[in-house]
């Protein structure tokens, strides 16, 4: 293009393209099972809740900046701009700028999916506020390097075009701006990550569960180290942005798409046992009765309901109606962070012969019910 002198010599016709489509193309496909999965898991709960839209939203806006990248690589993202015509830089440059606003977007959701889930867990007023002033400094440590993209130059096409007219601000000023960025980024990643220790640790669960739960949430700490290298593969040259930012679209894919899918599988517990739990229902449902057993039962409701009514195998007159009642579950923590009290009420019905009748060959009978109430003692819940 012009007023860009080319080096001499020339950079090898060579492309980071190939690595940069098949890697994003691959965590994306992570990226979407992982969210799918944990969104039928919750669905299937009914427990649905402000991190599970944020991070819908979050996908919806990966998956989109893929998409663009895979059309910026027709184009030859990645390749050095001395092999491109203009109209091909100029097209990788506006889908450049297009996918930072993307990312800028995608990593403010995704940290504040990770708060909203912390407070799923405890939900007490001290840490309510921190973390709703964490959230609050996540918007706008993201939201400033989108404003310097749009405003940064004017005409705003002269971002990604060569114009002989127009004014842009320094390339320091987006730099730096990202840089902002990051580092809080980097700040909010370790508490989030240090969080759940203090948090799970009164929870009362087994000392297996927490210490798998916390290392689970951790893992995002390793898009926080990618996060700080891709802070310092950014320059101040713009000689050569089709292929210095193709590098640098390489390490921000990696930090958005680890962290999404960290943050998911912080959560493959719950979709485990869910799938688990109703795989084993099915089976239990399916199998061929042994000794000519009617077991049945039902599905599990939202206050914990179920009723089963067994016959014993030799086709006794006996049978036994349970009904147990867990109201005391939360509803907005999937780690249970009280005791749970199991109320449980048997009912007995045997058969006795009917007064004032004489037996016949057939037996006559009539069923006499009798109550048992029990109330279980205070046990943590699982």
């Amino acid at each position: 293009m012009a007023g860009v002198q080319p080096p001499n010599p020339l950079p090898p016709d060579e492309s980071v393209g190939g690595v940069l489509l098949v890697l994003t193309c691959v965590l994306t496909s992570f990226t979407i099972a992982t969210t799918v999965l944990r969104l039928w898991a919750r669905y299937q709960r009914k427990a649905l809740g402000w991190d599970d839209y944020a991070i819908s939203v979050c996908c919806i806006l990966a998956i989109v900046r893929t998409s663009l990248q895979i059309v910026s690589v027709k184009h030859g993202n990645g390749r050095h701009r001395w092999y491109l015509s203009v109209e091909d830089y100029e097209y990788v440059n506006f889908f450049t700028w297009m996918t930072q606003i993307f990312l800028f977007t995608n990593i403010g959701l995704l940290k504040c999916s990770i708060c909203l889930l912390i407070l799923r867990i405890k939900n007490e007023k001290i840490l309510r506020r921190c973390l709703y002033a964490m959230m609050v400094g996540l918007v706008v440590t993201n939201f400033e390097p989108i404003v310097v993209l749009l405003a940064q130059c004017r005409p705003i096409q002269k971002s990604w075009k060569t114009l002989p007219y127009g004014k842009c601000w320094p390339t320091q000023v987006r730099i730096y701006s990202i840089y902002v960025q990051v580092a809080y980024s980097v700040v909010t990643d370790f508490i989030c990550a240090l969080l759940p220790i203090a948090v799970l640790w009164k929870v009362k669960i087994t000392l297996k569960t927490k210490i798998g739960v916390c290392f689970l949430m951790s893992l995002g700490l390793i898009a926080t180290i990618v996060a700080v290298v891709r802070a310092s593969s950014l320059g101040i040259k713009t000689a050569d942005l089709s292929y210095d930012y193709a590098i640098a679209a390489i390490w921000a894919n990696t930090e958005l798409h680890l962290g999404i899918i960290a943050t998911n599988l912080a959560l493959s517990r719950m979709i485990w046992g869910y799938f688990v739990g109703k795989t084993s229902m099915s089976s239990s449902n399916g199998q061929t009765p042994r000794y000519g057993t009617g077991s049945h039962l039902s599905r599990g409701t939202r206050n914990g309901y179920q009723k089963s009514v067994d016959r014993d195998p030799y086709h006794n007159k006996d049978c036994l109606d349970t009904r147990v009642s867990v109201d005391n579950v939360s509803q907005t923590s999937q780690i249970p962070l009280d005791p749970i009290i199991k109320r449980t009420t048997s009912v007995h019905i045997s058969y006795n012969e009917a007064p004032g009748k004489e037996l016949k060959d057939s037996e006559e009978t009539l069923p006499q019910y009798h109550s048992d109430a029990r109330r279980g003692s205070a046990r943590p819940g699982v």
